[in-house]
């Protein structure tokens, strides 16, 4: 999802809160998907959630680079206070391997280990040796 004129915050947290099954979200940290050299960094964040049958479930919400940190913070803002006083919990993490680790733990299955998997795969490979 992608959040702009089309799909306004407000739609994409709508959507969130419906597909959380049991009543749980998870929002990953702001990141960014390298450029492939002919086009910019996509900025995105993740959102997980549990369907009825406890298999995890996500989704990438997509922003423009110039109103990132806006608009992760107004979405994460607007979910927390839609759902103020209900029965639902909603954990924010600021690291993409604690958040799939804690995912994992949660809605365990294929997928979300996978996920977890190619994430700790991607951070150690970018670690330098030490001198």
């Amino acid at each position: 999802m992608t959040v702009n004129k089309i799909l306004p915050a407000s739609t994409i947290c709508d959507r969130l809160i419906s597909n959380a099954a049991d009543k749980t979200l998870a929002i990953g940290p702001l990141t960014w998907q390298p450029s492939d050299g002919t086009s910019a960094k996509r900025w995105y964040f993740i959102v997980g959630f549990g369907d009825a049958g406890g298999l995890f479930h996500c989704e990438a919400i997509y922003v423009d680079a110039d109103q990132r940190d806006a608009i992760y913070s107004r979405i994460r803002l607007e979910l927390m206070s839609r759902v103020a006083g209900r029965t639902f919990i909603i954990h924010t993490f600021n690291d993409e391997i604690t958040f799939a680790r804690w995912c994992e733990c949660l809605w365990p299955g294929e997928k979300i280990t996978r996920i977890r998997k190619a994430t700790e795969a991607d951070y150690a490979s970018r670690k330098t040796p030490e001198r």
